[in-house]
């Protein structure tokens, strides 16, 4: 069409206008794209870094007022053509067989140098030294084989760990990655053409660029319907007949203690919304989260994946505890994107979050035909580059950090009870934000509402809303995490707890579990209750320094790898496909959830490599056991349990901790001295799996001391926050 209009108007005398407009706006897209790779944490802008130079180049040829060399032209266009190839013959060799970690893995990547990038930049080279000189040629060289380079080196990586990116066909990462790119290639492209075609009026290249778009249209039609993870004939039985595929609800607790609740035995609460999930359903009484901390633990079960795998160790929030610490320090808290380095060693906020190429449960589902939401804390950090509608979600509303206040303070209506002794209380109370997000940009200031109240009429309306399509949504409640504010007409209903803070806590979860019966309230009213899939759990264990709660009959609690605040309450309810039953009794994980929602969702994605499992096949067989081992990594706080045997490492004060959880499940008794060889082997086998790793992207806050129970003069042990 800019061939047409360019011939129509006769256009020959604008050449150098259309320099001007092609200098402007490859620098212009090398900005946006540099800026944005960056902010997101992405260690190689190769793209934006291409474009800045093809807008230098162009701002070159305007200063010193001469015209396009032909062969220069020619230049750009094969460069052009070979970076696509290699992009599409990259994503094609690495991603046509399952990402595993093999050898296999690395003989495509050797076979890939050898028949794609070595040839083209060779080619690139001998035209270079041919026909041009000095800086311009090794500018131009350098962008070109870096940004080729760049490519190779970030997609071997993003191989060698396996991260799940793009969908799962042999083009997938390539249609993900690249279309994003699209509207700033294609330009470019085209304004390259005519500038050629206008030197030289030769149509052989412009037929070329016309033939790569062709192709990609025809790839990115074709993927969608061969390679997908659903085909049409399923996007229409999805809208006509729900019994296809069913809706998936994912409702996690904060800090909500095993204890916590009626069903395991608490009788100082009825929790009967939660309790009904597992006496319609399953309860999983060993299930383990992946980290005795939010964050990490929900980048766990929202991948499928141990979150170290992406470098996610530590809580994404950008601050240090100290005494000393000032409420401004803390401003930097919630929903802001310009933050300060605290100091300068420290990782900035916008490298503090998920691993933009991972795919969480939100990408699967998304790419099957359902609508996905996350109402509620999201967690998996607070720039806005890590919204959670980057990440397979189409709608978010809730809180991007570690937490907010439930209501605004100094109300009637609202009890309060505040922590003196708690390392983090203050934090909540002082610096919060009490403002919620809608896809990344504020509401209100301040709701009228209590906070759990909101997420849950949220959640209601969600499902109403999107009844007649498959849906998936992740009700993500704060509570019970601090800060403690409980509505008064629960506190009320909790005179029988004489202890003001336990009472406040108890009020919250009440709360909790009223906001469940009014979702399963919604599921019915709608008629999609029998063939709607709900999970419940916990991020972690109870936080046994609030006072409030003990996780009996374990020791320990959140921000230890004690039972306490590793194993949290998990059932699952599905009426049309799991009749109720007792007790699942074997070790699951929170590494089991996405897997398991797709393979009852039947995704092809349920056949990709996760540490997870699905836990269907188990519940109709006690023939074997989700999982023989799992392993903890937080800083120098290590832990394994293999065979009913739990080691503890604290490299930091130096000790080491063997118990027998089946015969101890208080991990009273240290058996180290009477097993020593036993103690060994764990540790290999530790050690065997933390190879498996990447390094921490950011490092640890800080140093805390947690005690193991809620008692006053509670044993305590270092922990990195």
């Amino acid at each position: 069409f800019a061939l047409y209009i360019w011939k129509f108007f006769n256009l020959n005398n604008l050449h150098k206008p259309f320099l001007i407009i092609f200098s402007i706006f490859n620098i212009g897209i090398a900005y946006a794209v540099i800026q944005s790779n960056l902010s997101s944490g992405f260690e190689t802008p190769a793209p934006g870094f291409f474009h800045l130079v093809l807008g230098c180049i162009g701002i070159y040829f305007i200063i010193k007022k001469k015209s396009l060399a032909n062969n220069f032209s020619k230049l750009l266009l094969y460069s052009f053509a070979i970076i696509t190839t290699a992009l599409i013959t990259t994503n094609y060799v690495l991603f046509a067989l399952p990402t595993t970690v093999s050898d296999k893995s690395f003989f495509r990547i050797i076979l890939l140098f050898i028949i794609l990038v070595f040839p083209g930049l060779y080619y690139i080279n001998k035209v270079a030294n041919k026909k041009l000189k000095g800086s311009i040629k090794k500018i131009l060289f350098i962008s070109i084989s870096g940004s080729m380079l760049a490519w190779i080196i970030q997609l071997i990586e993003i191989h060698l760990y396996h991260f799940e990116i793009g969908v799962d066909s042999p083009i997938g990462f390539f249609e993900d990655e690249f279309t994003r790119t699209w509207k700033y290639f294609l330009p470019t492209l085209l304004l390259s053409e005519v500038i050629w075609f206008y030197l030289k009026n030769k149509l052989k290249l412009v037929y070329t660029g016309f033939s790569i778009i062709i192709i990609f249209s025809f790839i990115s039609f074709y993927n969608s319907f061969v390679f997908s993870d659903s085909n049409p004939a399923v996007y229409t039985d999805l809208s006509l007949n729900k019994t296809v595929s069913p809706n998936v609800i994912l409702i996690v607790a904060d800090d909500l203690g095993y204890n916590d609740i009626s069903y395991n035995g608490n009788t100082l609460i009825e929790t009967k919304n939660i309790d009904q999930i597992a006496k319609n359903g399953i309860n999983f009484s060993r299930a383990y989260a992946t980290a005795s901390v939010c964050a990490p633990s929900r980048a766990a079960f929202l991948t499928g994946n141990y979150q170290q795998r992406y470098g996610f160790e530590f809580l994404p929030d950008l601050f240090n505890y100290s005494p000393r610490v000032r409420k401004a320090d803390f401003k930097r808290f919630g929903h802001q994107d310009n933050f300060k380095k605290w100091y300068e060693n420290d990782t900035p906020i916008n490298k503090r979050g998920l691993n933009p190429f991972v795919n969480t449960i939100g990408d699967y589902l998304k790419k099957m035909g359902y609508q996905t939401s996350v109402i509620g804390k999201w967690h998996m950090g607070t720039h806005s580059k890590f919204n959670a509608t980057n990440f397979g979600f189409d709608f978010h509303y809730g809180i991007s950090g570690v937490g907010s206040l439930y209501a605004p303070i100094n109300q009637d209506n609202i009890i309060e009870s505040r922590h003196t002794w708690d390392f983090a209380d203050f934090i909540t109370w002082q610096v919060t934000n009490y403002h919620t997000l809608e896809n990344g940009k504020k509401t209100i200031p301040k709701n009228s509402e209590y906070l759990t109240d909101v997420f849950t009429k949220r959640a209601v309306d969600y499902i109403k809303v999107n009844k007649n399509i498959p849906f998936f949504l992740h009700l993500s409640h704060m509570a019970p995490h601090g800060p403690f504010q409980a509505q008064k007409k629960y506190y009320d209903q909790f005179s029988h707890i004489k202890d003001h803070n336990k009472r406040v806590y108890y009020a919250m979860i009440k709360n909790l579990d009223d906001s469940i019966g009014e979702i399963k309230k919604a599921l019915n009213d709608e008629g999609i209750a029998e063939n709607t899939l709900i999970i419940f759990t916990s991020d972690n264990g109870g936080a046994t320094y609030t006072r409030a709660t003990d996780n009996s009959p374990y020791i320990g609690g959140k921000m230890s790898n004690f039972e306490g605040g590793t194993i949290v309450p998990m059932m699952m309810e599905w009426p049309e496909k799991i009749k109720p039953q007792e007790n699942y009794s074997n070790m699951v994980s929170l590494l089991d959830i996405v897997p398991t929602i797709l393979d009852a969702v039947n995704s092809p994605s349920k056949n990709n490599k996760f540490d997870g499992v699905s836990l269907l096949p188990y519940l109709s067989s006690n023939e074997s056991i989700p999982h023989k081992e799992l392993f903890w990594k937080t800083g120098y706080v290590k832990s394994v349990i293999s065979e009913n045997f739990k080691l503890h490492i604290n490299e930091k004060e130096n000790f080491e901790i063997l118990t027998k959880i089946d015969e101890d499940p208080s991990e009273k008794i240290n058996l180290i001295s009477k097993y020593p060889k036993k103690a060994q082997e764990l540790t290999e086998k530790w050690n065997k799996w933390n190879m498996t790793l990447k390094k921490s992207k950011w490092d640890s806050n800080a140093d805390v001391y947690i005690p193991v129970s809620n008692s006053v003069n509670s044993k305590k042990y270092y922990f990195p926050w």
